[in-house]
């Protein structure tokens, strides 16, 4: 997968190294994109401030989760599939239901853009990483 600046998504085949069709949704640069742990779906991050969560095989749009106020730079889908964590510009982490898009928890603390984000493997518990 790779981000564009335009904030459309492009599916690469890895072997042909073929470019694929994109996603197209975003109305500002995406800045992160992750799969499903299945590859079933995958998920974007963008400089909108907005998520997106598409099916990787028709590349329908199921879900946008909003609440962030700035660009969003980094996501992690958890290990089941069921929550989707993001940081952003605006120095916090969200956290979210992958199925509902219901904000989870809005966690703060950092004092500069969050960059990475990841899932512990138990999936209880979230690393990030900020220009603090």
């Amino acid at each position: 997968m790779l981000g564009g600046g335009d904030g459309s998504l492009t599916l690469w085949d890895a072997v042909t190294g073929e470019e694929l069709e994109p996603f197209d949704g975003h109305v500002k640069a995406v800045m992160s994109c992750a799969f499903s742990r299945d590859g079933e779906l995958v998920f974007s991050a963008s400089e909108d401030g907005t998520l997106k969560r598409w099916v990787t095989a028709t590349r329908e749009l199921r879900n946008t989760y909003t609440g962030h106020e700035t660009p969003v730079w980094c996501l992690a889908v958890s290990k089941d599939g069921t929550r989707l964590a993001s940081g952003s510009d605006g120095e916090n982490l969200r956290l979210w239901d992958i199925e509902t898009g219901a904000e989870l928890a809005k966690m703060t603390g950092h004092t500069n853009q969050v960059w990475g984000i990841a899932f512990f493997p138990d999936g209880m518990r979230v690393v990030s990483a900020a220009w603090d």
